[in-house]
């Protein structure tokens, strides 16, 4: 009998796989209807229930897992390495460093590896020093923090940051940052649409390179990882292009620019001439009013909806794409007791052109409880 892809990937519940069972053993005399909760019988009826459950949907995430399209997680990750020989971009921890500074009635403090914790009141970064340190009074010290989960979530001014360490208490110790602050950006784990995408991609370099979206996958695979979006546009006809390149939540920096050029200008055919360059950014800055349940307003739910808002226009495709405000409404609501959204910046849809890629400006949400 031949299972169909459907059949095989469909859940089955386990009180279907219980239902069968007892039909099976009353069809062979026994008297399942007799048989009350912690019965042995029935006891080992369930258990074999669950076992089936279990094993039918470890079938299905290995069905799944053997096609691009319905692969996803580790299955997704196993299917790139395999069949389009990619790896999943790693995730990338933020990294930046923070000046304390002590008054001269205080100190000097030993700051021991890995001690000094700061934050902005929702995100903490801990402090990467594996010898102590040295906080002299009426002095200052510069330390290099990393943030305690990766992605962008963690790439902030640095002037939102308070100004007194969580850990240790440092009497007369302040802490500030220059607003430029990172020296590492924080980068997410690759997604799995990203991911997708690479591996379609990765049909176009068969032809050596010659199509817009070898282009583009050569710029992705430039061994840079923060680049995260490129685009190739075609020149006039004459073998010229361009590759526009940009970062998960910003466009790209020269180094990264010349990083790719260097990269494509290897793998590129004699015949054609591809010029590297860094996306043009369209700044949206949203400006909303949200309504919430009282019992909801709190500051680490408010970041759910200014990270939600972050997360949707850096996942916005770089150059032919459309910031609908509407779904910028929509992704308020990923923070919880949510009533109504207003949109009120931007007022309408943005069109983000071919070589531009859409950057997060200022999020000013006004919270009404409700």
């Amino acid at each position: 009998m031949t299972t169909s892809y459907a059949t095989l990937t469909t859940p089955v519940t386990q009180a279907t796989y219980l239902s069968q069972i007892l039909a099976t053993l009353a069809a062979q005399g026994f008297p399942v209807t007799a048989w009350q909760p912690g019965n042995a019988g029935r006891t080992l009826a369930v258990a074999d229930a669950a076992a089936l459950t279990d094993l039918r949907a470890v079938i299905a995430d290995v069905a799944r897992g053997g096609y691009l399209d319905t692969a996803t997680g580790d299955w997704l990750t196993l299917l790139a390495a395999g069949l389009f020989d990619l790896t999943r971009t790693a995730a990338v921890f933020a990294v930046g460093s923070v000046t304390l500074s002590c008054v001269s009635t205080a100190g000097p403090y030993s700051i021991t590896a890995g001690a000094l914790v700061v934050t902005d009141g929702v995100r903490r970064w801990r402090s990467t020093n594996t010898t102590t340190l040295t906080l002299p009074s009426s002095g200052s010290l510069p330390v290099e923090v990393r943030a305690e989960s990766p992605g962008t979530a963690y790439n902030v001014s640095g002037s939102t940051l308070l100004s007194t360490p969580v850990s240790p208490s440092l009497a007369g110790v302040t802490v500030t940052a220059a607003s430029s602050w990172l020296t590492t950006s924080g980068v997410a784990e690759e997604s799995d649409a990203a991911l997708r995408a690479r591996c379609r991609l990765r049909w176009s370099t068969l032809g050596r390179g010659a199509n817009l979206d070898a282009y583009a996958y050569n710029a992705l695979n430039a061994g840079v990882d923060a680049i995260t979006r490129a685009q190739a546009v075609p020149g006039g006809g004459d073998g010229t292009l361009t590759v526009y390149v940009a970062q998960a939540s910003a466009t790209a920096t020269s180094p990264q620019v010349a990083s790719v050029q260097s990269h494509i200008n290897a793998v590129n055919p004699i015949t054609d001439t591809a010029t590297v360059t860094a996306a043009s950014a369209v700044t949206i800055n949203v400006a909303a009013t949200v309504y919430v349940l009282a019992a909801s307003d709190s500051t680490a739910n408010r970041t759910l909806a200014t990270d939600a808002i972050s997360a949707y226009i850096n996942g916005l495709a770089l150059g032919d794409a459309t910031v609908d405000s509407v779904k910028l409404g929509a992704a308020i609501y990923a923070a919880a007791g949510v009533r109504d959204v207003d949109v009120v910046t931007p007022s309408g849809d943005t069109a983000i052109s071919a070589g531009q890629v859409a950057v997060v400006g200022t999020v000013a949400l006004t919270w009404v409880t409700v």
